[in-house]
């Protein structure tokens, strides 16, 4: 399973939540239905500073609230596309 997504997509997908509409609840029963203990999952940016690892480590925070075990990993920007090209990724954002 892998994801990508932009940021400038997220706000124009029609299951898109705000914040007061998140329900915690329903997502973390969801999960455990489907993926009983929850999962883990490799969140990747390029290592350009806070711009790209302040936004993963809140996304990795909201998924724990789930069941979904984040790891953030970050690479230089050569190697973040090569991995991208290899889908040597669950998540990217960018």
């Amino acid at each position: 399973m892998r994801f990508f997504v932009s940021a400038c997509n997220l706000s124009n997908q029609e299951a898109s939540r705000t914040a007061q509409e998140q329900d915690v609840a329903e997502a973390k029963r969801l999960i455990e239905q489907h993926m009983p203990g929850g999962f883990d999952l490799d969140v990747v940016v390029r290592a350009l500073g806070p711009l790209y690892t302040d936004p993963a480590q809140l996304l990795i925070q909201q998924l724990r609230r789930i069941g979904i075990r984040g790891t953030l990993r970050t690479m230089e920007s050569a190697a973040g596309f090569a991995a991208y090209a290899r889908g040597d990724f669950h998540f990217i954002g960018g």
